[in-house]
């Protein structure tokens, strides 16, 4: 099942948000655990490419990078926590944060390939409003989200889905979180 929760934070703070991932970041081409081989990347499907992420915590790797945009993600992963309706949400396991452009589009992935059966629960939260989006694919059906501001997409994180880049905007801006479930 998916649950939106929407209202997280301020229009004001989610373009604060975008203005350091645009000064700040240290981008690098997307992949969920591992990076694309050259040959991979330079074939994908009708041109696009996979965005861009940049990692700023992952729990498991030990991997904690001194930036604001920690102290953004734990704000915004606690307001999901405190009211999805659904799902029991404990502590943060990895903050990704995305860069689509018109020419990016994810591929099918679970966000805990480790531990594919694992409590995992997948967040991705929206800083812009743009026709990109995600998309989820649930024992029973696929949902597409459309990119909203402050809107958060809760899954659990076994769940194949993938982003999409915008088709008429500049760039679609979200941050993926990965956390422990009940």
């Amino acid at each position: 099942m998916i649950e939106i929760i929407s209202g997280c934070l301020p229009q004001e703070t989610n373009t604060r948000i975008i203005h350091l991932l645009i000064n700040e970041a240290k981008w690098s081409i997307a992949g969920d655990t591992t990076k694309p081989a050259v040959k991979k990347y330079m074939s994908r499907e009708k041109g696009k490419d996979a965005g861009f992420s940049y990692l700023t915590y992952d729990y498991y790797n030990n991997i904690n990078v001194l930036t604001s945009l920690n102290v953004y993600a734990n704000i915004i992963h606690d307001f999901v926590r405190a009211n999805t309706k659904i799902y029991k949400i404990k502590n943060p396991v990895r903050y990704l944060w995305n860069y689509y452009n018109k020419g990016s589009g994810g591929d099918w992935h679970i966000d805990n390939g480790k531990d594919p059966q694992g409590k995992y629960m997948t967040i991705v939260y929206s800083l812009n409003y743009c026709d990109g989006g995600t998309s989820v694919k649930t024992s029973k059906e696929e949902k597409y989200s459309q990119s909203k501001p402050s809107e958060a997409v809760c899954f659990p994180g076994k769940f194949l889905h993938k982003g999409h880049g915008p088709k008429k905007y500049l760039g679609r801006f979200n941050l993926t979180m990965l956390s422990l479930g009940e």
